[in-house]
């Protein structure tokens, strides 16, 4: 019978069969709407089925419906194809033999030889089986059978994400699973097994009489992620493995146990949990292991150690918005020992921000733990509260801009100075086009700061000790930037090169020895701050003196993407000012090169080059290469750094070093990458990595060795074996 004419006929079965309705009955005539009963009773039988099929027949004595060649029933979501389908209108029983694939509402398709199904579908046996699961993972079974539209139980299972050999498909899969019985239940979205054997590579490796995993739609699920043993100098031989545990929707926690042979247990567990207005995460972990003194010996007794971190981030509206961040260790090499972090300071923070169009306002408390040799404790300072606001209007008619930086700060210590500190610093912008395409931006601004302190240190010279109540400053400044941008456009690359001037008059001085220093210590005079009003990162000193800056900008920009980049420059002021350090190369009359040039003609190649150069004694007192060349394939860095001993202390000493760093794809599966840093001053290799890594569809693996030669207290050098692996599914 041809194909068009079978709803005809079709739609004369089920119209016997008391099976459509009104509507249905009105359908185009190429497909058949038939219910399982009335649309208005709630019942397991209301979803409709269309039915389309090259040949049809009705058995009214039997009432059946036969369907053969390019069967098709959909159902709700689901689908069933076969070359023959028996339809029982007695008991609502479906047969189907020959190709039959079941197309399920979650992505998985069920291959069998023969199904028999009821319940929309939902229930039933299934022989000879092959399932193909919604994330590419297959499963066979000899047979199986299905109820309550959710719970499958198979049996002589196999199951694995592994793709099969194109060249040879009887070689069996990097890993799979074979079991007895297998029971998928998609109610709680898992998979359990009965005398299950594991394979790797067709041979079998575990056995477990009872496992299970979650099924493929599973994106959080109870149980335990992937292992990490490792074996090292100072912890011996160590495994570490995390338990999960979603709690609900938007909250989990994991808890890691790590046991080791020379240092015994150290448990950690990380919580998250997402909020209507925000999401907040802590972590910290805990060990009780034998005390070392700073050289390293073991003193006899024990104690506790441990951490404790996190950060959260919450909004209030659209604009505001508060949070935390919280970190603290039980000593000073804790977190660098245990891979927690390898930072110098740990930071804790409470804030409120608002940004309201170009105004931004924000209220911080914070505190400092050092980790430093020798640290006192006492002088780490407590900000509270730290309240800045900056305000920038809107441009005039002449596009004049108004803003203001105003600032609060108060600092405590239990031992050394106490500081109070306002600021304010208004400020009058405007930009100026010129005929000729020059830019001219000019800026005028008073800034004034009071201070109030007590035991004030080193306002004088290094060793001064002075207790001082208030103190102030005002200082006005105007600035003229000016730059002339000459652009060349051409075929393959334009080219710019861009002069830029930069006149700043300002008074000398602002720096009474009245006035503590907190946040103005470190600072780099680099290319970032060449033309900047101010080179220290904070208002505790005033970078005062008239001066001028100037330099170059260049650059060549291919159409196909590759660059070439160049700015140096330098700055001049009028007198010396000493409120910056000997050798920092801003302290002299001429202030030292500074420049960065980058080279990168194509996507594979990226070289840039920083230095600055000492005019007076002819000394290169900072100079850096950075490097990186190939592609995913294979590719490859190296940087390299000497630094000036006058950018730190007189104690620390020139710095030198060079780091190294690869990675090759030695297959379609095979990685092998590594890292190499060394101090060149004799400090001898710093760090060594080298790591060995497998990845394909169903498993990653990584081998490595670790060499850290840190000497810290007690750190010691030390060299970590491990590896960490993930099996698809599994963890």
């Amino acid at each position: 019978m041809p194909r068009h004419r079978i709803a005809t006929v079709a739609l004369t079965l089920a119209l016997a069969a008391g099976w459509i309705g009104d509507a249905a009955a009105q359908q185009p005539a190429n497909r058949l709407k038939v219910f399982s009963g009335a649309q208005n009773q709630k019942n397991t039988r209301d979803t409709p089925a269309l039915l389309e099929a090259d040949h049809m027949t009705y058995d009214q004595e039997l009432g059946v419906v036969t369907a053969e060649g390019r069967v098709e029933i959909t159902q709700g979501e689901r689908m069933l194809t076969a070359d023959k389908v028996s339809w029982y209108e007695r008991d609502g029983r479906v047969t189907a033999t020959g190709n039959v694939v079941l197309v399920e509402p979650t992505g998985e398709v069920a291959f069998a030889d023969y199904a028999e199904l009821q319940e929309e579908m939902k229930n039933g046996v299934i022989r000879r089986l092959r399932m193909l699961l919604s994330d590419n993972s297959r499963l066979v079974a000899s047979g199986g059978q299905r109820s309550d539209g959710n719970r499958t139980i198979v049996d002589n299972v196999t199951y694995t994400p592994c793709n099969t050999c194109r060249e040879d498909r009887s070689r069996p899969p990097l890993w799979q699973i074979k079991a007895k019985r297998a029971i998928h239940d998609q109610a709680n979205k898992i998979v359990e097994y009965e005398d299950a054997t594991m394979e790797l590579w067709g041979v079998p490796v575990a056995y477990a009489p009872r496992f299970s995993h979650p099924d493929p739609s599973v994106k959080r699920q109870e149980g335990l992620l992937p292992p990490s043993p490792t074996h090292s100098t100072y912890f011996g031989m160590s495994y570490q493995q995390g338990y999960y545990v979603p709690i609900d929707e938007s909250t989990d926690v994991t808890v890691t146990p790590r046991i080791t042979t020379k240092r015994g247990a150290q448990m950690a567990a990380e919580f998250r949990q997402r909020t209507q207005t925000g999401e907040y995460w802590m972590d910290g972990s805990a060990t009780f292991v034998e005390k070392y003194d700073d050289n390293n010996n073991d003193t006899g007794d024990k104690y506790w150690r441990g951490h404790i971190r996190g950060a959260g981030r919450f909004e209030l509206d659209d604009k505001t918005r508060y949070g935390f961040n919280v970190f603290r260790a039980t000593d000073s090499t804790y977190a660098n020992l245990y891979g927690i972090s390898t930072l110098n300071t740990l930071t804790s923070r409470a804030f409120v921000e608002r940004q309201d169009g170009r105004s931004f306002g924000s209220i911080n408390a914070y505190s400092f733990q050092n980790l430093r040799p020798n640290a006192d404790q006492g002088i780490s300072p407590i900000i509270g509260p730290f309240a800045a606001y900056n305000y920038v209007g809107e441009p005039d008619k002449f596009g004049g801009q108004i803003g203001a930086d105003v600032s609060y700060l108060s600092l405590y210590r239990t031992r050394g100075t106490q500081t109070q500190r306002a600021s304010v610093n208004p400020y009058w912008k405007l930009p100026y086009y010129g005929p000729m395409g020059d830019v001219y931006t000019l800026q005028v601004q008073m800034r004034g700061d009071g201070y109030w302190s007590d035991q004030t240190v080193g306002g004088g010279t290094p060793t001064t000790v002075n207790t001082y109540g208030f103190a102030g400053r005002a200082m006005p400044l105007a600035m003229l930037d000016w730059r002339w941008p000459f652009v060349r456009p051409g075929t393959d690359v334009n080219l710019l090169v861009e002069p830029i001037v930069n006149f700043i008059a300002t008074p000398n001085g602002g720096n009474s020895s009245k006035i503590p220093n907190e946040d103005s210590q470190t600072y780099e005079f680099d290319e970032t701050n060449l033309f900047s009003v101010s080179r220290f990162p904070g208002l505790d000193r005033y970078d005062g003196s008239p001066r001028v800056n100037y330099g170059v900008r260049a650059g060549a920009y291919s159409v196909g993407g590759g660059f070439t980049e160049l700015i140096v420059g330098q700055s001049a002021r009028t007198v010396e000012n000493t409120a910056f350090a000997p050798g920092s190369g801003l302290r002299d009359q001429i202030s030292d090169i500074v420049g960065r040039i980058t080279v990168a003609p194509t996507p594979y190649l990226n070289i840039s080059n920083r230095i600055r150069y000492n005019p007076h004694q002819r000394t290169m007192e900072r100079y850096e290469v950075m490097a990186s060349a190939g592609t995913a394939a294979l590719n490859g860095g190296v940087t390299y750094a000497r630094l000036n001993k006058s950018l730190f202390t007189s104690l620390t000493g020139d710095q030198e070093a060079i780091g190294l760093t690869g990675s090759a794809r030695l297959t379609r599966n095979w990685t092998v990458n590594g890292t190499y840093l060394t101090d060149l001053t004799g400090g001898g290799t710093l760090r060594t990595f080298g790591g060995l890594r497998y990845t394909d569809e169903c498993f990653d693996i990584m081998f490595f060795v670790d060499r850290n030669n840190t000497v810290d207290r007690d750190i010691r050098p030390s060299t970590t074996y491990g590896v960490r692996f993930i099996m698809v599914n599994l963890g």
